[in-house]
């Protein structure tokens, strides 16, 4: 379509008016491109009202060919250091249609410290990579480019519904903020084809698209995700929780204090929690040369109010650029997990900001060589979640006895990253969906991937059912009248919760009635059912009584002859198997006797 676009609507050829060259250079264009198709190649000999409808409906299949198919954003994330890329799809494609063969994303950043790290794909089964990076190349030497590749090639993990975005990965900027990260434009400056002969095309391809097909539309969202900050005050402090579940303290400014403005002398935080939930652990400074520490703790109207200083006055390790957020430490509560949060102070309204009853020195402060005195920086209105939620679990219960397919999904709200458990914690997956599930109770369970606020859902415990077998309780049968009649009969006697169906030729054919009729003799494997196909049932073989329904077998007869004229000494003997008592003829069945021998004869 490139070419396409290098032509002007507006444009005309001699012998004709701009909306004819328009519909004659639109037809030359798909002619050049089907040019075996004898129409197109003469599409100027078609009159002018048919080219008009050409295209109009070349324009309808060019769209849904080249338009409506997966989008991509960038954002970033609460902590202003972790970055999470997602996609959205226009279309749907079901199994095997979202078969995802390829996929690519390159990001544009200003130059100067952006270094990516700890990449995390966010889909079970799934896997991304930073593939490349190019700096300041001559096309674009203001800025960086960071290109990640979908390393789990032809996955069906990924789905595809309209309107439902899909979170692809996660990386977090362990350098500095430089400013605004971008998805890269078609139109970029260090796009294929380039000085560095650098793959930079943003694509994604599936089955449902078409074999090497780039379904990859745009940007949806803000389109960009900028660590720069706009605050209406000369210095902010910021409350944040970690992807682990930790918290960190940051601050921006709104001006830029460079050396010697940037020695920072005097540094206070405050943090106010519910009284007895928090306690601090795992601390850590985060800005070299610049040493904080918990140095008060106070009690005060059911709240706990944490005083964390800077001891290392005098320090130059706080780097003091407009907008751009520094985090200064970072740590976790190994305390209590309450549906609550933790907060900065609000001096403004806290009723234990200063003077206080109990002189406590509380608050924000920040005194550099910059402001000359010290400052009273406002807050951020975040505030951390001392605690997951789970919002919802989902389960499906097992198709069969025995089966072991059952599912439990976990829902969730939480800033941070999670792990999962449904057996109380004494097991920890990764992943909210567990499958391959037995019937029974389950105890479902969060925490943060740190280790921390283990919290178990309040509807535990969690069932996934197994349906229940059937129980044969009796099986009655009638024998047919007479050998080769077919009116026997066999009733089965069942209990099921569920309506049962019923076989009596080992589960071959099955029928909702217990009553099976116009039997003939023969053996008849008994199996029940439930009615939605599950649990089958076997009970025992149930042969009707030969003796009225099936003609008795002669093995042999043996004739021993008189042993002289006129004697009558001969003998007849039936050999049978049968196990019931029969009746033996020698005169075509005028006479019966219960001997098979018979003498005298």
């Amino acid at each position: 379509m490139s070419s396409f676009r290098k032509h002007r609507i507006g444009a005309t050829t001699s012998g004709g008016n701009g909306s004819d060259s328009f519909l004659n250079l639109v037809m030359a264009y798909v002619a050049r491109i089907f040019h075996s198709y004898p129409i197109l190649k003469h599409r100027f000999q078609l009159p002018k009202k048919r080219r008009e409808w050409f295209v109009a409906l070349f324009f309808v299949a060019l769209s849904t060919a080249c338009f409506g198919q997966v989008q991509f954003k960038v954002e970033l994330l609460s902590d202003q250091q972790t970055y999470r890329v997602s996609m959205l799809p226009s279309v749907t494609w079901s199994p095997p249609q979202n078969i995802t063969s390829t996929a690519q994303i390159t990001l544009k950043v200003p130059k100067g410290g952006f270094e990516v790290s700890a990449v995390s794909s966010l889909v079970p089964g799934t896997f991304w990579a930073q593939n490349a990076e190019y700096l300041s190349p001559p096309e674009a030497p203001d800025f960086d480019y960071f290109s990640f590749g979908l390393t789990s090639l032809g996955t069906s993990a990924y789905t595809y519904e309209t309107g439902q975005e899909v979170p692809l990965f996660t990386f977090v900027n362990v350098g500095s903020c430089t400013g605004a990260v971008e998805i890269m434009a078609d139109d970029d400056p260090f796009a294929p084809p380039n000085s560095l002969n650098a793959n930079t095309t943003n694509q994604i391809t599936t089955l449902g698209g078409g074999p090497g097909v780039n379904v990859f539309s745009g940007v949806y969202g803000v389109g960009g995700a900028d660590c720069t900050k706009n605050i209406e005050c000369l210095a902010q402090f910021d409350l944040s929780q970690l992807s682990d579940g930790s918290y960190a303290v940051s601050l921006v400014v709104d001006t830029a204090w460079n050396a010697p403005l940037n020695v920072t002398d005097e540094m206070m935080v405050t943090l106010v929690a519910p009284a007895g939930v928090l306690v601090l652990d795992d601390w850590k400074s985060l800005q070299n040369g610049a040493t904080f520490e918990h140095t008060a703790t106070w009690s005060f109207g059911g709240k706990d109010y944490f005083v964390m200083e800077l001891t290392t006055p005098g320090t130059t390790g706080i780097p003091y650029q407009r907008g751009v957020s520094v985090p200064l430490f970072s740590f976790k509560n190994s305390g209590l997990c309450v549906a609550d949060s933790l907060a900065l102070m609000d001096v403004a309204t806290d009723p234990f900001a200063m003077p206080n009853p109990l002189n406590a020195t509380v608050g924000q402060f920040l005194k550099t060589a910059g402001s000359v005195s010290t400052l009273k920086p406002c807050i951020g209105a975040e505030k951390a979640p001392l605690q997951p939620l789970i919002t919802n679990v989902i389960t499906s219960d097992l198709t069969d006895c025995g089966s072991n397919n059952g599912t439990i999904m976990i829902e969730t709200a939480s800033l941070a990253a999670l792990e999962y458990s449904i057996d109380g914690g004494q097991s920890w997956d990764m992943s909210p969906q567990f499958n391959a599930l037995a019937g029974g109770a389950h105890e479902v369970a969060i925490r943060y991937v740190n280790g921390e606020c283990l919290t178990h859902y309040a509807q535990n415990p969690v069932m996934v059912s197994e349906p229940e077998a059937p129980v044969i309780l009796d099986v009655t049968g009638v024998p047919p009248s007479g050998c080769g009649t077919s009116d026997g009969m066999i009733s089965i006697s069942a209990t099921s919760s569920i309506s049962p169906d019923y076989s009596i030729d080992n589960g071959q054919t099955w029928q909702v009635s217990s009553t099976f009729t116009g039997l003939s003799a023969g053996a008849y494997p008994v199996v029940v059912r439930n009615g939605n196909l599950s649990c089958p049932v076997k009970g025992d073989v149930l042969i009707l009584d030969s003796n009225a329904g099936m003609a008795p077998v002669i093995d042999s007869v043996k004739a021993t002859p008189p042993t002289a004229c006129l004697a009558h000494n001969g003998i007849i003997r039936f050999f049978t198997s049968d196990t019931i008592p029969l009746e033996f003829s020698i005169d075509n069945g005028a006479t019966w006797f219960p001997n098979p021998i018979f003498t005298d004869l």
